[in-house]
């Protein structure tokens, strides 16, 4: 039973309405899992997958707007919405999840702790069937860790994986039915955080201190384009990148902005939370937006420097707190193309819906919490005062 969150004031009848809506999923098996491990993958405004140890499960959430019409009272999660993905179960816990959703076909890849990568393609025309690929890592050695996976959003038979203590990058090609890497990248430190930048057919890859971009059709030093160097020496745990940016934060809570036409420093954000930086996500339906988030809170704030400088009283307006360590937070388009939704998942096992978030700092409101707290400490200080005199 999970319980409808909002604001005080009626946002539904209004076009992009801001809406949230949180779910427990029951029962929750707990799993060891990084902090920059990512185990929610929306599908589309309405489903996610979830990773559960070594399983995963489609999620179909109720309709929002309806219900929103019983707001504020809670509603009740259909165990029937849950359905278990038998053919994409791993061997050991699942690290990190990603999708790629297309009008014909759905791609889903997972990586668990020992680097085993499953590759899921679903169908959506008649009479064609999904199909798995399992691909294995390229080095012989298998410890447990953080490993990470990423898409080519182009052509999603290019899949890069990531492996945090064997320190290597397998790159595999699903449609050669071949289920060892193509190619294998061994880094200079552990990587932490990996994507692949379409615009630039670069692999991004933030290891230890630093973020390294390989071009995987170069053989000379072994792929690697440039590597960028962030100051101070920080352990990066969150990565993303979207056109000519690429944002990096981690340990020291200072997420860094990188312009890849020029390879400098665009925009810093230093100690702009509270704990180490966990997730970073650039906004789908507002281009200098960016999600920030931590062992608590999501953040959203304007990272493009010259529109920052329009909207400065916008810094950090939306905010919102989980109930406990997030274990993955997720970003998609709604089918309109003008809505956006975020789904997260904590570590309690609640998953959240988040329609609109950064629509929040644009209405200028407030959130309940802040309206119910006010009062309580306006009182308090009237009697504080009554007591000194």
């Amino acid at each position: 039973q999970g319980t409808i969150r909002g604001h005080q004031k009626s946002f539904f009848d209004m076009a992009a309405a801001p809406v949230v809506a949180a779910t427990s999923i029951h029962p929750f098996q707990r799993s060891p899992v990084n902090n920059n491990g990512c185990r929610v993958a929306a599908v589309t405004d309405s489903s996610c997958f979830v990773a559960i140890g070594n399983s995963v499960y489609k999620l179909q959430f109720p309709s929002v707007e309806e219900a929103a019409t019983v707001f504020p009272k809670p509603y009740v999660f259909q165990s029937e919405a849950m359905n278990e993905f038998v053919e994409h179960q791993g061997r050991y816990a699942i690290q990190s999840l990603v999708c790629v959703p297309k009008a014909q076909e759905t791609t889903l890849a997972s990586v668990d702790e020992q680097g085993h990568c499953l590759v899921t393609y679903s169908s959506s025309v008649a009479g064609e069937s999904s199909r798995t690929a399992s691909l294995i890592p390229g080095t012989s050695s298998y410890i447990p860790g953080w490993s990470g996976v990423s898409l080519d959003t182009r052509d999603t038979s290019n899949v890069y994986t990531a492996q945090y203590w064997t320190k290597t990058i397998n790159c595999y090609k699903t449609d050669s039915n071949s289920s060892k890497p193509s190619r294998v990248i061994h880094t200079a430190s552990n990587p932490s955080q990996i994507k692949f930048l379409p615009e630039k057919d670069l692999l991004v890859v933030a290891e230890s201190k630093s973020v390294s971009l390989f071009d995987i059709r170069q053989g000379e030093r072994s792929g690697l384009a440039t590597k960028l160097y962030i100051p101070p020496n920080e352990t990066l745990y969150a990565l993303d990148c979207k056109g000519s940016a690429i944002v990096v934060g981690g340990a020291t809570r200072t997420a860094t902005f990188f312009d890849t036409r020029t390879w400098s420093i665009r925009q810093s954000w230093k100690a702009c939370t509270k704990y180490q930086i966990t997730s970073l996500q650039f906004s789908k339906s507002v281009e200098e937006k960016c999600y920030v988030s931590d062992d608590a809170v999501l953040l959203c704030n304007v990272w493009d420097e010259k529109k920052a400088q329009k909207t400065k009283n916008d810094y950090f307006g939306s905010s919102f707190k989980f109930d406990s360590r997030p274990l993955g937070v997720s970003l998609i388009s709604s089918s309109n193309g003008k809505d956006e939704v975020i789904m997260g998942l904590s570590e309690n096992g609640t998953l959240y819906y988040l329609r609109n978030w950064h629509a929040f700092s644009q209405k200028g409101e407030v959130t309940k919490m802040e309206t119910e707290e006010a009062p309580d400490r306006k009182k308090r200080k009237v009697q504080h005062e009554a007591g000194e005199q």
